[in-house]
């Protein structure tokens, strides 16, 4: 699917890329849709995250530490 797109329609795919379009096959589809589900839970849990810190004060001085520490968790920490 992807040599017969770029041979026979280069300028199709110059014109998908530069809309931020992703071109993916039918046995792609899912993973890809299931990629960006995690990363756009990953951001939601960052937000989370800061407004928890800034709830216990660990935003200032006084819970730099412990800040660490807690900014360092990602997605794949809690859920692998």
């Amino acid at each position: 699917v992807y040599a017969e797109l770029h041979a026979n329609f280069p300028e199709l795919v110059r014109d998908g890329f530069a809309a931020r379009v992703w071109i993916v096959s039918p046995t792609t589809c899912m993973a890809t849709l299931n990629t960006m589900r995690a990363i756009l839970k990953d951001a939601r849990m960052r937000e989370q995250a800061g407004a928890i810190r800034r709830e216990l004060g660990l935003d200032g001085l006084r819970g730099q530490k412990h800040q660490r520490s807690i900014s360092s968790f990602t997605f794949n920490d809690i859920f692998t």
